[in-house]
């Protein structure tokens, strides 16, 4: 059995700008761009962190399908996250966007 290209590639709370996480992705984003033209769908704790996810992917040569926008699935419990720089409050999955 031949095995098919994938319809969506999908990566939760991945964290790509994040030096740290970053380079546990390189990899991956290169097969990724390498591969067939897929939509890669990530999302993230909150709108800045997609936001800076997208920035980063861009510099990778990814294009920008869906533009960074509030998640209506995201998770209903907030979390306050201390460690962030303005200790705001989280959700799991809270926004998303579409790089191809």
């Amino acid at each position: 059995m031949e095995a098919k290209n994938p319809d969506l590639l999908v990566a939760f709370n991945a964290g790509i700008a994040e030096e740290v996480h970053y380079k546990n992705w390189v990899q991956t984003l290169e097969m990724i761009k390498q591969g067939v033209p897929t939509p890669f769908l990530i999302t993230g704790f909150n709108f800045k962190e997609v936001r800076e996810d997208v920035k980063r992917l861009k510099m990778l040569g990814f294009q920008e399908q869906v533009a960074p926008q509030s998640n209506p699935f995201r998770s209903l419990r907030p979390f306050l996250d201390p460690a962030r720089e303005e200790s705001d409050f989280i959700f799991g999955n809270s926004s998303y966007s579409i790089v191809v």
